[in-house]
């Protein structure tokens, strides 16, 4: 009778998981680049052409990402063509299993409050909003959380240990971050001194690293991920590369960033005051510390994982820091709180804390939620987007099909007009910016609100060269221009 209870509970609570997410539902490619990028690659898949960027003339090999969530999307490319509605049912179906994983892994490692951080995952916003956006966030949650949960039972059966180890190696896959499951199986297996499965698990892992490796390193790469995180600054290359205090320097403002900010406003984001930003994140720091120093006796896979995670967070450029990287460890960092908050509460003798917590966390975030519902159907694009695609429409209709466009946003060039595409150097060499620009046939000077980088590298060339560009097309404001170049 309390099992079939139990179960009802978690049935209600995954049903309002898939109802918000489908009344939060946005049928629309998201505007940042790596979507429409994974598309292009998932295409170039599915036509059996490699892993190649179709975008770009030459149609070279693509260098940036792994090739784990474009191959995911090749089946629903192959069954219902390039339909982007149909393509964001990856990304749900992923986040849907990754809460089945993470309801299975909370019933194995809390013993009495397991129910709590998975109502908490249920009613994040941003573990809703992403379960339509064609990003690899919600793929990487599933596989990393399925790892954890096989991992748990290992010693139960060898398959259990195959399906952790293949889990992480793919996740690793779909995107570099998951480094961190390899190094935390890795480094839970030699803590817990068992050598054969360590050994096991290396192989599992070095076959196809080292025939990825293999590949990448036939390939020449002018921006690599190492040059990413090396980079003081990834939107200006010239900047050249952090030493070791830079890197100290970086770590400290992302440490101070994730903490008083971004951990914040991710897990409540209708709570936009820098003070409660604060103490949330001061309340999950306190959660996590406490957390290890209490299991410090019995570390497992989850302990190593968070805690290489949040070394990745703390390093990569400041400029990306974001909920994008705090998301695949959210639900973790759900588990340590609910954790710590048991403890402090049974001290407290406030038997019903926990109530009270998950009511309130429910409350604030339906305020984030609620005014969400249905935005997504009825809203478009912002308008320097919309601008920017008027000109991709032009394109499309207006020129040969073996035009070579310099834009902003090659990727989306590539999607709405069928041209290939590149992005110009982000350098103040105007030489070398100038010999992209004439080896292509036309130019978008765009006016996007959210960055500058075309008025500081792209502007200046043009009008040091007028005799160069004639313009052909000009859309309302805010203004967009298409220059063709003149041979």
């Amino acid at each position: 009778m309390k099992e079939d209870k139990t179960n009802k509970r978690v049935w209600l609570v995954f049903g309002v998981y898939l109802l918000l997410s489908i009344l939060l539902f946005d049928p629309k490619l998201h505007t940042g680049g790596d979507n429409a990028r994974y598309v292009i690659l998932a295409e170039s898949l599915s036509r059996f052409r490699g892993f190649l960027d179709l975008q770009m003339p030459g149609t070279p090999a693509h260098t940036q990402y792994p090739f784990g969530f474009p191959l995911l999307l090749v089946p629903f490319l192959w069954l219902f063509g390039k339909s982007y509605v149909i393509l964001k049912m990856v990304p749900l179906l992923c986040g849907l299993g990754g809460f089945v994983f993470f309801y299975l892994l909370m019933r194995r490692v809390l013993a009495r409050h397991w129910f709590y951080p998975v109502l908490f995952f249920a009613f994040t916003p941003i573990l809703i909003e992403y379960n339509h956006w064609l990003f690899s966030e919600m793929p990487f949650l599933f596989f990393s959380l399925g790892s954890l949960y096989f991992f748990s039972r290992y010693r139960e059966k060898a398959l259990f240990f195959v399906l952790a180890c293949a889990f992480a190696v793919y996740a690793y896959f779909i995107r570099t971050a998951g480094i961190s499951l390899v190094a935390g199986i890795g480094m839970t297996l030699v803590y817990k001194r068992e050598w054969s499965r360590f050994l096991i698990f290396a192989v599992i892992f070095a076959v196809p690293f080292g025939l990825w490796q293999y590949r990448s390193s036939r390939i020449p790469q002018e921006w690599s991920y190492i040059d990413q995180l090396l980079s003081k600054d990834p939107y200006n290359p010239e900047s050249g590369r952090l030493n070791f205090w830079g890197m100290l320097g970086r770590i400290k403002t992302n440490f101070l960033t994730y903490l008083f900010a971004i951990v914040g406003i991710s897990f409540f984001p209708a709570l936009k005051v820098p003070a409660v930003s604060v103490i949330v994140g001061l309340l999950f720091l306190g959660a996590v510390v406490y957390g290890l120093v209490s299991r410090r006796k019995r570390l497992d896979f989850i302990d190593f994982y968070l805690v290489f995670s949040l070394g990745n967070l703390l390093v990569w450029p400041s400029v990306w820091s974001g909920d994008r990287f705090l998301l695949p460890i959210m639900p973790l960092l759900l588990f340590y709180l609910i954790g710590g908050l048991a403890r402090v509460l049974a001290r407290l003798k406030l038997r019903y804390g926990l109530v009270g917590a998950g009511g309130l966390f429910i409350l604030l975030n339906l305020f984030a939620i609620v005014p969400a519902l249905g935005r997504g159907f009825s809203t478009g694009y912002p308008v320097d987007y919309q601008r920017y695609f008027e000109v991709c429409d032009w394109l499309g209709r207006n020129t040969a099909e073996n035009s070579v466009v310099v834009a902003r946003k090659p990727e989306f060039v590539y999607l709405i007009a069928g041209r290939q595409s590149v992005l110009y150097p982000f350098s103040y060499d105007g030489v070398k910016v100038l010999g992209v620009l004439v080896n292509s046939d036309y130019v978008i000077l765009d006016n996007f609100l959210w960055t500058a980088t075309s008025r500081r590298y792209l502007g200046p060339v043009i009008e040091q060269n007028p005799e160069r560009f004639e313009l052909v097309f000009q859309t309302p404001r805010p203004e967009f221009y298409l220059l063709r170049v003149l041979k």
